[in-house]
Order: C-alpha cells, then sequence, then structure tokens
C-alpha cells in the first residue's frame, strides 16, 4: 500500500512540475504559483522553496518571496542559485547592506558565478557605489561577452559618473546585442542629451518611442531635446502627451514650464512650475527655472533668494548647465538696464555675491564673456554698453578671473565709440581677438573700413531681423528702445502695421521720429534676398538700382521716398557723404549707422531692404 502511495506521490509530482515550467515559459505566474505551492506540500525541496519565492517575488509578493528563498538556503546552504536570489530581492527592496553581506556569501561559494557578480553590480549601481559596479561588470562582460544587460548596466555606472563617452560605447555594444532594447535606446538619448548631442538624442529617444509609445521617460527625454533644438511647438506636445498620460508627473509641468519661460512667457512658465512644486518636484532644475521666471519678471528680491536656494542643490550634484547662467544674465542685461544705475549695480552685485557662494564664479565669467555679443547689436546704445563696462570694472576690479571678460568688454565699448575701427582688437590676444571677431562676425582683421565701403545695415533706424533678435522686435520711444516679444505687448501703432501687411515682425523700418514709416519683408518685397549686386560699372549699378527702386515704388514706396534713397545710396556708394548735409536729428542716426559697418560686398537688396526710408 505504501509503494502504491509514494508512486502516485512521484507520479503527481512529475505531472506539477511539468505543469509549473510550461507555466513558466508562458509566463503565467498565478498558474505557476498555485502549482508550486502545492509542490512544496507534497515534497518541500530547496528547488520548490525557491521556484515558490521566484513567482511570489514576480508577483509582487515580496515578503514571502524572503521567507521562501531563506527556506530554501536553510534546507541546501550550498546552493549560490539561493543565496543569489535573495541577495538580489533585498537588492530590490533596497536593503543594499544586507544584500551585499549575502551575495558576499554567494561568491564565497563560487566567486566567479555570473548571475551573483550581475546582482552585486546590480545592487552598488542602485546605492551610488558605481566606481565598485564597474569593477564587477567588467569581470561579467569578461567573462561573458555576449550578457547584452551587463552592456547597458555598465553604460548607466559610466552615465552616472558623467563619464559619457564611454558610456555610448557600452550603450551601443547592448544595442549591437539587441537592437530592440527599448531601455539601452532611452538611457543612450539620456547620455546624448548630457553632450549637447540633441538630433542624435532625439533619434534614441524616438526609437525607443515606437517600441513602447507609453514611455514617459521617453517622452520627456523627447521633450527636453526638442526644446534645445527650438522646436518649440512639437516639444509642446511631447510634454503635453506626457501630462495626458500622468497628470501628476511633476517632470513634464517643470518642462512645460521651462519651455514657457524660453517662449518668455513667463506668468503662464511661473504657474506651471508652482504646479510641479506642489506635485513634489524637489529637484534642483525646478528652483532654478523659478528663479529664472521671476528675475525675467523684475521681481529680483524674491528671485534672488530661489536663485540661491537652487544654486544650493547644485552645489551638491556639483554640476550647473550653461544655458541657464546665459538666460539670467541676458534678463539682467536686457530687462534692468532702463532702472537706475544704483540699481543696476545692485542686482549685478546681488548675482555676482550667490555664484561666488557656491563656486560657480568660472561659470558665470564664461557666460559674461558671451554676452559680450549682445553689446555689439545695434538694440544698445554706447551709454549702455559703458554703464555694464563700470558696474563689473567696479565689482570685480583686478580679480584675475575676471581679467579676460573686462578686456573684451572694454574692446567692445571701444569698438563702440570708434564707430567700428578694428585696428582697436590687435590689443587683445590672439585667442580674445578670434573670439571677439567671431562675436562681430569678421574673419580676419586685413580688411580696412573705409567711407566709401560704408552701406546701410541693421542698426539704429531699420530693425529687425529675426536671426539677430530671436523672437523679438525692437521698438524705440523717445532714445530708448524698448524689446518685444509678445504681441500683448505691442503698441497700437505697431500692431495695426503687422495686421496690415501679415507680417512676422521679420523687418521693422523706424523713421528718425522714432515712429514707423514702413514696415516690409522680403517676401512682400517680391525679391530674393541672396540675389547681389556686383556692377561692372556706375551705370549698370545706377540701372540695377532703379530697376529696384522702380519695384520698391510698385509696392507703395513713394517717389519722393524713392528719390532721397537712391540719392543716399550714392553718396554711400562713392564716398560722398557729408554730415553737414544733414540734420543734428539725421547726424544721431548716422552715427549709430556707422557703427555697423561692414567689409565689402552688401547686397543692394538687403541694403535697400533694412534701410531707414526717409
Amino acid at each position: 500500500m505504501q509503494n502504491y502511495e509514494n508512486h502516485d506521490k512521484a507520479t503527481r509530482t512529475i505531472a506539477l512540475m511539468d505543469a509549473y515550467d510550461s507555466y513558466i515559459e508562458r509566463s503565467e505566474y498565478k498558474d505557476a504559483l498555485r502549482v508550486v505551492q502545492e509542490l512544496v506540500v507534497i515534497r518541500g525541496s530547496a528547488q520548490d522553496w525557491s521556484a515558490l519565492g521566484f513567482c511570489q517575488n514576480i508577483l509582487g509578493s515580496y515578503k514571502e518571496a524572503l521567507v521562501s528563498f531563506s527556506q530554501a538556503i536553510y534546507i541546501d546552504p550550498d546552493d549560490i542559485v539561493n543565496w543569489t536570489n535573495l541577495g538580489g530581492l533585498l537588492g530590490e527592496l533596497e536593503r543594499y547592506d544586507e544584500a551585499l553581506i549575502i551575495l558576499d556569501r554567494a561568491l564565497e561559494l563560487e566567486p566567479d558565478n555570473i548571475e551573483t557578480l550581475f546582482n552585486k553590480s546590480i545592487v552598488l549601481n542602485n546605492c551610488g557605489r558605481h566606481d565598485e559596479a564597474l569593477s564587477f561588470l567588467n569581470i561579467v562582460v569578461q567573462i561573458q561577452p555576449n550578457f547584452q544587460i551587463a552592456w547597458r548596466n555598465r553604460g548607466l555606472a559610466f552615465g552616472s559618473l558623467r563619464r559619457y563617452e564611454e558610456a555610448l560605447e557600452s550603450f551601443e555594444k547592448a544595442l549591437l546585442l539587441d537592437s530592440n532594447d527599448q531601455a539601452a535606446l532611452r538611457y543612450q538619448g539620456i547620455v546624448l542629451a548630457n553632450l549637447s548631442r540633441y538630433k542624435q538624442a532625439l533619434t534614441s529617444y524616438n526609437r525607443a518611442i515606437e517600441l513602447n509609445s507609453r514611455d514617459l521617460e521617453a517622452w520627456l527625454g523627447q521633450g527636453i531635446a526638442l526644446s534645445n533644438l527650438d522646436r518649440y511647438d512639437e516639444a509642446l506636445t511631447a510634454f503635453d502627451l506626457v501630462i495626458e498620460l500622468a497628470p501628476d508627473n511633476a517632470k513634464a509641468w517643470l518642462g512645460r514650464s521651462i519651455l514657457l519661460c524660453e517662449l518668455e512667457k513667463y506668468e503662464e512658465a511661473l504657474s506651471v512650475c508652482d504646479r510641479s512644486l506642489k506635485l513634489g518636484n524637489q529637484d534642483a532644475a525646478v528652483f532654478l527655472n523659478r528663479a529664472k521666471i521671476l528675475l525675467a519678471l523684475n521681481q529680483w528680491d524674491e528671485g534672488i533668494v530661489v536663485l540661491d536656494d537652487a544654486l544650493n542643490r547644485y552645489a551638491c550634484i556639483g554640476h550647473l548647465n550653461n544655458r541657464d547662467t546665459k538666460t539670467i544674465i541676458c534678463n539682467l542685461l536686457c530687462r534692468t538696464h532702463n532702472l537706475e544705475v544704483s540699481t543696476w549695480q545692485l542686482c549685478t552685485k546681488t548675482l555676482l555675491e550667490v555664484y561666488e557662494k557656491y563656486r560657480f564664479t568660472s561659470l558665470l565669467e564664461q557666460e559674461l564673456v558671451q554676452s559680450i555679443r549682445e553689446l555689439l547689436l545695434p538694440y544698445f546704445n554706447v551709454e549702455i554698453a559703458r554703464t555694464w563696462r563700470d558696474i563689473w570694472q567696479n565689482l570685480v576690479g583686478e580679480r584675475l578671473e575676471f581679467q579676460a571678460f573686462l578686456r573684451l568688454l572694454n574692446t567692445a565699448v571701444y569698438y563702440r565709440e570708434t564707430k567700428g575701427d578694428p585696428s582697436i582688437l590687435l590689443e587683445l590676444s590672439v585667442e580674445e581677438q578670434s573670439l571677439f571677431q567671431s562675436f562681430l562676425g569678421i574673419e580676419n582683421l586685413s580688411h580696412q573700413f573705409n567711407e566709401a565701403d560704408l552701406m546701410w545695415q541693421a542698426g539704429y533706424v531699420a530693425l529687425t531681423n529675426r536671426e539677430l533678435f530671436g523672437r523679438g522686435v525692437v521698438w524705440f520711444e523717445g532714445d530708448n528702445p524698448r524689446y518685444i516679444s509678445r504681441r500683448d505687448d505691442m503698441p497700437i501703432e505697431l500692431l495695426n502695421l503687422v495686421d496690415e501687411y501679415d507680417l512676422d515682425q521679420e523687418f521693422l523700418v523706424i523713421a528718425p521720429n522714432h515712429r514707423i514709416v514702413y514696415l516690409m519683408s522680403f517676401d512682400q518685397i517680391g525679391l530674393d534676398p541672396k540675389v547681389g549686386i556686383e556692377p561692372n560699372s556706375e551705370e549698370e549699378y545706377e540701372r540695377e538700382l532703379d530697376s529696384i527702386l522702380a519695384q520698391l515704388q510698385e509696392k507703395g514706396l513713394d517717389s519722393a521716398q524713392a528719390s532721397s534713397l537712391r540719392n543716399m545710396t550714392l553718396a554711400y556708394r562713392n564716398g560722398e557723404f557729408s554730415l553737414s548735409a544733414y540734420s543734428q536729428e539725421d547726424m544721431e542716426i548716422v552715427q549709430i549707422i556707422t557703427e555697423e559697418w561692414s567689409a565689402g560686398n552688401i547686397q543692394v537688396v538687403a541694403d535697400l531692404c533694412r534701410r531707414y526710408l526717409p
């Protein structure tokens, strides 16, 4: 009788084992759990308890899984699989110290066990010990070069250490082994974005989204990459999709806020940023973005307090984005220069102090150098440039780290004061000359400017080209230019003309009495801005000029304007311009126009479209 019972038990055990294997193969874990629970009752071997722990772990019953793995070890303490499984589960539960003890015990049994080494690398990575994790991952891929997930995790470890090129090499190896590894594609996108290689990052994110259209992190990455490529509408779509799928996703709200800040929609950006904070986002980026918004809104006192908090958080991370500092400096330069000098100086001083406090002075100096490009644009008059220089000279004095910035800043001011004398650049070092020339768009200093080369360009009287002024236009009120980036901020005169001509704010022409007299774009004139005129003779030049003037008259330029424009153009071409022929107001205009001299062969079409129409 006993033999029959043993036979039935053995037969049932075999049937249950076959059923378990079948369910596991089809990923039917609940049925597998039911079967293995019966196996534990019938037989109760270490293998059965280990299988039970595996199913419980997969189904999220972690406490029960811990008990099952522990029981398997109790029955068979020399089986490395049970130690490895227990250590891996403790790591998933973030009980890292216990996990490492268990995994070390497993490695005592078998030092070269791939799964145990890999599990230990995961635990080390997750608890921030990336260098140690790498040492184990290197052993794993050396023993088993085709261990695809190990290559992916190796890329993660390198990425966490900001060794981005090495991270990319590991991700590329992982994707070579499995081109459809969606997680590796997403991580690859993150690393490429950290290297500012946004087009490549976008390709990785797009591929990851193709494989899993509900991967929120991939959509967020796509939004960030698109934003950095200035593809703002598409970026907003990506962030909005994340918010639609997960309304409480604080990162998506932050991304949307950063984008709105870039679009200079500051009030809306602030509201969205606060939404991210309310959702519990304590990332340093959300505080920095809020600081940028407040400073842009000229809420300086509160903005500096928030900036202090943000830089404190970034100091713990050890990294701050150049683009954010650039935005802060640009806002300081463009949005506060119309305040009292003492107020502007105080704002500048507090900004310097907070960057010094958290040892980001070098980054500040780098972006101050880049801001000189703005001072060379025509909507800053020379007096603003002088004031900016004086403020910084008083603030930093002889401090070594700011001397390159001060030299370049002084050169910019002198360049404006001398109406663009290129010989001033010779006082700079070769490297500084090259940098300053890049600000001006000058290839070299061999060409000498002369009055015969003087052609009217984007300046005091002819604004603006979108490439120079971003998404806004410049409007003169009295002697002070005001930067306009939103339709709601446009004076009614400008708004009416924009609507009348159906323009996209591409060119704005302003008269000496600071009112608009004409508004045009290349498309409306019907001329190709790339077509240049290089006549062989004076007669040919005049024929071409008269032909273009005739086209302009067909578009609304009256005969008096055409005649005046013709005379001025020829006077400049022939070097016959005389200040005595013009009023004091015209002289002021000419003074600023001459700052915009350009070297050689300026397209007559571009000249006509950009110049002041008297």
